[in-house]
């Protein structure tokens, strides 16, 4: 679980919360003053209508899985880059004896993307195939996440543009109604009220969730990188020193100290 995105929303709302309910005039908190920021004709134009505008840009799959999208951005992914990257040393100091002997080690793996390289290099297939096999099935798995980050994105973008048009026709409201008084207030209201939730709703909610989800895209994508790069390095008999050397560039910091912990401790 990303405790980071749970405490940054909570934390973020809280603010903005008592920001709402705080009276600058007694220097106290007064409840009353969210009525102030609720207006439901703005919020039909506001959240509704960017939301379903973005659905008609997107096949209806991504409306029906945004649950496990919004789960993704709590759970994230597994990546084991520092676990895959030592098996792929041990794999590769099996090879170096017997390729074949890599068939027992198949069944013990969980990346579906690692146990498809391995069988075709035990199959003995052409290097030519395995290379765009492994680049087209990354490719695939790359754009598997490719439609929920841009939803997002396209939401982040689009509910300022709905807000403008909120305060638009707040503004006309008003403009229609000047002789009469008891108008004004709630055209001014959905106007002002209008342009908040779509500042509110773009910066503080879609464009963080857009931002987590193209970190998990990349994540993800550097991983199976990692992987398909590792099975290539096999299958040309590569020593595993080299292939070592090779893949750890793609751990991080951080990973590179656990790679080596997790190393010494297997001597």
């Amino acid at each position: 679980m990303d405790l980071a995105t749970i405490l940054g929303f909570i934390i973020a709302s809280a603010v903005v919360f008592l920001g709402m309910v705080y009276d600058t005039s007694t220097h106290s908190i007064s409840f009353l003053n969210l009525g102030l920021f609720i207006d439901i004709p703005a919020f039909l134009i506001i959240i509704l209508g960017s939301f379903f505008c973005t659905v008609a840009a997107y096949p209806i799959s991504i409306l029906l899985g945004l649950g496990g999208t919004l789960k993704k951005l709590v759970v994230p992914p597994i990546t084991p880059m520092v676990e895959n990257l030592s098996l792929i040393v041990d794999l590769s100091k099996i090879a170096r004896k017997n390729i074949l002997a890599l068939e027992d080690s198949i069944p013990n793996l969980d990346s579906p993307l690692l146990k498809g390289g391995l069988r075709m290099v035990i199959d003995r297939m052409s290097r030519d195939a395995i290379v765009d096999m492994l680049h087209a099935e990354v490719k695939y798995r790359d754009l598997e996440m490719e439609d929920e980050v841009g939803f997002f994105k396209m939401l982040s973008t689009i509910v300022p543009s709905f807000g403008l048009v909120g305060t638009l026709l707040g503004l006309i409201v008003l403009l229609q109604n000047l002789q009469d008084t008891a108008k004004i207030g709630p055209a001014l209201a959905i106007a002002f009220v209008a342009t908040f939730y779509g500042v509110l709703f773009s910066n503080g909610l879609y464009y963080p969730m857009f931002t987590k989800l193209a970190t998990i895209k990349m994540r993800v994508k550097v991983f199976h990188e990692m992987i398909r790069d590792g099975v290539l390095m096999i299958e040309k008999g590569e020593r595993p020193e080299l292939i070592e050397q090779v893949l750890i560039n793609y751990l991080t910091p951080e990973q590179k100290g656990l790679y080596e912990d997790l190393r010494f401790k297997s001597y």
